[in-house]
């Protein structure tokens, strides 16, 4: 996956928790009659108990919010692959699988995408993801440490930015028109999970979408991000950055830590704060 440059942030401190028990893993709620996309992540899921399949379904959504198809086969792929190394890693489920002829496993390996496919046709959503997770961080740092957005201005940026990077990563090529029409268009609705995965790598943490210890505090992050985007609304603009209806937003209640950023001196793009 690509590399990461931007500036790390001041800091992050944990605020308080909260409890509360939503509903069934691994599926996207679709959005009805205008309603919200839910993300349906179970206490369960983040418990201590947690497995990889938490992870595999967050980087779904994030890499093909628009997607459900491509959603579904890679919530395939990462179970079977999920089912093959837990079996894999112990010698007597191995044995057990192969006398009793699991059909059912078997078949769920036959249908899924295999990995090295999926990872390859990720790679431009990842790069796409990694830019709304940019602009997001970077507006919500503008606008915490001015009190004001040039949006315009910081689209143009990173732009800017990107040709430098697309000069090893041909994925980061893109005009202003694309950031506009086609990544921020597509991504905003899971730009405060790609914040949060950008600033966990700001720290070191560059699992995608971050390392299955540290998953209630990446939710906590990405509901951060998400409350300072729909707050701000840049100047001359009738809406807000974030639009509430069309984010996928967490179930309510989940024991997740409440955070705040603390962006002090420096930004998400390497800049240091004007004078």
């Amino acid at each position: 996956m690509a590399s990461l440059q931007p500036a790390r942030i001041g800091g992050i401190r944990q605020a308080r928790h909260r409890t509360g028990f939503p509903r069934c893993p691994y599926h996207a709620v679709a959005p009805r009659g205008g309603a919200m996309p839910e993300l349906e992540i179970t206490p369960e899921m983040i418990g201590p108990q947690r497995t990889r399949l938490a992870l595999s379904y967050i980087e779904s959504v994030m890499l093909w919010p628009h997607d459900a198809e491509k959603r579904s086969e890679a919530m395939k792929t990462g179970t079977a692959t999920f089912i093959r190394d837990a079996i894999s890693a112990v010698p007597a489920a191995r044995r057990a699988v192969d006398a009793a002829e699991w059909l059912d496993y078997f078949g769920l390996l036959a249908d899924a995408m295999p990995l090295r496919l999926v990872q390859q046709e990720a790679k431009q959503p990842y790069v796409y993801g990694i830019i709304a997770g940019e602009l997001l961080g970077a507006a919500v740092g503008d606008y915490s440490i001015d009190g004001t957005l040039k949006l315009t201005a910081l689209k143009s940026e990173i732009v800017s930015i990107c040709k430098k990077r697309a000069e090893s990563i041909s994925e980061f090529s893109f005009s202003i028109s694309t950031l506009d029409n086609t990544i921020w268009r597509r991504y905003k609705p899971v730009s405060h999970l790609w914040a949060a995965h950008v600033s966990m790598a700001l720290s070191g943490d560059h699992t995608f979408p971050c390392s299955l210890s540290r998953l209630p505090y990446f939710l906590g992050l990405a509901k951060y991000f998400l409350e300072q985007g729909l707050s701000i609304q840049p100047p001359r603009r009738g809406e807000n950055l974030l639009e509430e209806r069309v984010m996928w937003h967490l179930p309510p209640g989940l024991h997740i830590p409440t955070l705040e950023v603390e962006f002090g001196e420096r930004r998400y793009l390497n800049r240091s704060k004007k004078t």
